[in-house]
């Protein structure tokens, strides 16, 4: 046993010690303390998307001057520790984004919260978050034909080649465009001119750098992608506020210049260079200014291209826009638009390979000025009014240096509308416009008969175009069931009949993330002057007629997915055509040779019926873009000739798909495939099977087809981010796989056995393509 006194003594020797050794570890911790945390501190936080609040995986976030740097994860957060107190710039970057710098001190042991909101460099920048309901919710795509295209998705659509909002619009679901040179489309067998082009609600006559009066032969969109804020597509039944349209409509909106401060953008690729500069004015920054410029040289690149026996249609082109907005108060906000623009084409180079009709040379210029105004009235009521002026000036020639066009063409319109909120599920819209339009001018086109003739037309005259609208909107049981109906009211002046357009939407939401949408709509287009007053136009011409059936089914998968399936049918009338001026076989095998003077008739009718389905994700994380199949059968009756035969745009089958992903901070990769069966040889035409690729004349029209479209588009986005600058690179390679695509270019010469010689171009071979943006 130990002695009781020499247990006491161990115990206080024990207890002694362990009060030294925590002294010492106490010691040692206020010590560490003192010496590291409390001189660095901790940042965290997330980065958003300014459109919907969206937060961004795969950004850089770092502080200028330093080594300290994180990339956020997929929710969006970073966190960068054992920071130094002191003073630093955080700046957020990631391709297709504007930069964001924030200035900020960081004390001693603190620990700093950020949020950071990044906008697509393709929209006007904001610090502030626009709440929306999602992706597939904007305000405009309330149609069951709506589709609507955004900045990013618009620019890497439209090319580094040719960089044109349009082209980027053919990508879309159920478009049709088997042209590389022209940045026009088709809509369910219905030509470009039956879809209405509006820019800030003005509806524009012909905005392109193009070949005036030659249709299907290569254009380019006037006004730069750079200044579009939104794009929306209707395919099918629309809304009254647009009208003099029955195929589609494509409502633009530009954005304003940033009110931040001055920034500038300057463009170069192989095709063209630009220069944009946007930024505030006035007191307290109450306006904003941007301008745009561009010059291309394309024409000196396909021209020195091989496309075998064809000659390329290449445009060099100059343009320019400018806008500014100011608000005269906080509820009033005025804007003026001017955008000028001038293009020619030369194909002196392959003089000896064209045709009578084929274009030499050709010039255009397009002026176009709108002055905007926007009132709030209260909280309920929005008026906008709108006074607007173009001007077109175009002449065409042939490889004889005749004048195949010459015309002028000017309108000037005044529009108003106005929207009544009454609450948050009842919307009431009317409003109205005037339009004065003249057009003068001399078209020429030679036809076989079997010698060759000219036919001449010459047309002058004005018009007034007036129309009005109302529409009203409401919802029921919690808004799960939208009913809108409206009526329009058109007259076409005082040798033309009035036409009432009645509209009736309806959208019906049995599920939290299901919609059904059913729309009818009757549509009228009054002839275009230099129809109505043309030489050939032997009668009184009346407006084309269309009448829409839409229905729409929507699933939303999750919040950024949706799988949309549509089918519709449209009946056409009084469509305006010259059926007696092409070739073709009589049933008692004779051949019936055009007439020179052959009269403009509303000869036609017909229908278009089909569907189409795609999936698609809207998202700045991860994959965005769409699958879709189409499928569509256009047929058109004509009276005169008692024949019933594919419309010239028909096609029956389209296939598109566009996919991009942000593979990292700096770098983002898209691409495009786009598919279309073969739409038909305009006219009479038949394959000799004597001949191996020979013609001959045919008793049906539109029975021959070209063969398929097929294009594969690839692009690479390569940002490098600076302290006040940002550079990114763009490398693409359009039709990758190299597939010869053709077209029609203009009918040829026959013979009295029969036998014709069409002419055909060849479009774009795989060609590469960079350039580069230069934002500051």
């Amino acid at each position: 046993m130990v002695p009781a006194s020499k247990t006491n003594d161990n115990k206080t020797t024990m207890s002694v010690r362990t009060v030294l050794s925590a002294l010492f570890l106490c010691s040692l911790g206020l010590f560490a303390q003192s010496v590291v945390p409390s001189s660095v501190g901790q940042l965290r936080g997330r980065v958003v998307n300014s459109r919907d609040g969206q937060t961004l995986g795969l950004v850089q976030v770092q502080l200028t001057g330093t080594s300290f740097r994180a990339v956020t994860s997929a929710d969006g957060t970073f966190h960068i520790d054992a920071v130094p107190a002191g003073n630093y710039t955080l700046q957020a970057s990631a391709v297709d984004f504007y930069q964001a710098r924030q200035e900020f001190t960081l004390a001693s042991g603190e620990t700093k919260e950020f949020e950071v909101v990044l906008t697509s460099s393709n929209a006007k920048r904001s610090d502030s978050v626009d709440v929306t309901a999602g992706a597939f919710e904007g305000a405009t795509e309330t149609s069951a034909s709506a589709i609507t295209l955004e900045g990013d998705e618009r620019k890497n659509l439209a090319s580094v080649l040719a960089d044109d909002p349009l082209r980027a619009v053919q990508g879309l679901p159920g478009v049709a465009s088997n042209n590389d040179f022209s940045s026009e489309f088709s809509i369910r067998g219905a030509s470009f001119d039956r879809i209405g082009l509006y820019m800030d609600g003005i509806l524009l006559h012909s905005p392109f750098h193009t070949v005036d009066g030659q249709p299907d032969n290569g254009s380019l969109t006037i006004f730069n992608g750079d200044m579009v804020d939104q794009m929306t597509l209707y395919e099918g039944a629309w809304p009254v506020k647009y009208g003099d349209r029955t195929a589609g409509i494509l409502a633009v909106n530009t954005r304003d210049g940033s009110r931040d401060g001055i920034r500038a953008r300057v463009s170069a690729s192989m095709s063209n260079a630009g220069l944009m500069l946007e930024g505030p004015f006035g007191k307290n920054k109450k306006g904003s200014w941007l301008v745009d410029f561009r010059k291309s040289y394309l024409q000196y690149i396909l021209n020195r291209i091989d496309f075998g026996n064809s000659a390329p249609l290449a445009f060099g082109f100059t343009d320019g826009q400018a806008r500014l907005s100011y608000d005269l108060t906080d509820r009033h906000n005025v804007s003026f638009s001017y955008i000028e623009g001038a293009s020619t084409v030369d194909r002196s180079k392959f003089q000896s390979q064209l045709s009578a009709n084929a274009i030499l040379d050709a010039g255009f210029r397009y002026s176009l000025v709108n002055f905007g105004s926007r009132y709030n009235v209260g909280k309920k009521l929005l008026v906008t009014n709108h006074v607007a002026w173009e001007r077109e000036r175009g002449e065409v020639g042939n490889p004889s240096h005749a004048s195949l066009f010459d015309q002028t063409y000017t309108e000037a319109t005044w529009r108003g509308d106005a929207t009544v909120s009454w609450n948050a599920k009842s919307t009431l819209e009317f409003g109205g416009q005037f339009r004065h339009l003249q057009q003068n001018g001399l078209s020429q086109l030679f036809v076989r008969t079997p010698a060759l003739v000219a036919s001449i037309d010459s047309f002058q005259g004005t018009g007034n175009r007036t129309g009005a609208y109302v529409q009203q909107g409401f919802g029921l049981l919690g808004n799960r069931v939208r009913l809108t109906a409206g009526v329009r009211e058109d007259n076409g002046g005082a040798n033309t009949d009035s036409f009432v357009s009645p509209y009736a939407s309806v959208t019906f939401q049995p599920l939290e993330n299901t919609r059904i949408l059913l729309d009818w709509g009757q549509y009228a287009q009054y002839p275009e002057l230099s129809q109505t007053f043309s030489t050939f136009a032997k009668t009184r011409l009346l407006p084309e007629r269309a009448t829409h059936y839409e229905l729409a089914f929507e699933q939303k998968l999750d919040q950024h997915l949706r799988l949309r399936f549509e089918l519709y049918d449209r009946q056409d009338r009084d469509l305006i055509a010259r059926p007696l001026l092409d070739v073709r076989l009589l049933p008692n095998g004779a051949i019936f040779n055009p007439l020179p003077n052959a009269p403009w008739q509303n000869s036609q009718r017909g229908y278009s019926r089909g569907g189409q389905i795609y999936l698609q994700r809207r998202s700045a994380n991860g994959f965005t873009g769409w699958i879709s199949y189409a499928y569509g059968r256009t047929m058109v009756s004509d009276g005169q000739l008692r024949l019933r035969f594919p419309s010239d745009f028909d096609q029956g089958h389209s296939f598109n798909a566009y996919v991009s992903r942000r593979l990292r901070p700096t770098i983002n990769l898209s691409g495009r495939f786009t598919y279309g069966s073969g739409m038909p040889l305009p006219g009479f035409y038949q394959l000799v099977p004597s001949v191996p690729g020979g013609y001959a004349i045919s008793q049906n029209r539109n029975a021959l087809r070209a063969p398929a479209y097929q294009r594969t588009d690839v692009r690479l986005n390569k940002a490098f981010a600076h302290k006040k600058t940002t550079t990114t690179l763009y490398a693409e390679v359009i039709n990758l796989t190299d597939h010869n695509n053709r077209d029609f270019e203009s009918p040829g010469p026959y013979n009295s056995t029969g036998r014709t010689f069409p002419n055909f171009y060849s479009m774009f071979p795989i060609l590469p393509s960079v350039g580069a943006v230069f934002e500051f």
